[in-house]
């Protein structure tokens, strides 16, 4: 998506709304918000200024749980 020229923006949006809009769980999924479900990643740099920061994930949690990347 980068190569094809959308901003790092535009390519996490895609990602976390559109998705969850296109499968009709918008209510549940996509944005951090009070009463949704939310898995998140960490990295140590900023996907908005480098997308490639998403290759190196520092940790995910998942269902309240976090997995440490070793």
């Amino acid at each position: 998506m980068h190569q094809a020229g959308m901003s790092n923006a535009d390519i996490l949006k895609s990602a976390r709304v559109k998705g969850a809009d296109l499968i009709g769980m918008s209510d549940k999924l996509g944005t951090l918000e009070v009463g949704k479900y939310a898995d998140i990643i960490a990295t140590d740099t900023r996907p908005l200024k480098e997308i490639e920061a998403l290759l190196d994930v520092d940790f995910v949690m998942k269902g309240g749980k976090v997995y440490k990347n070793k």
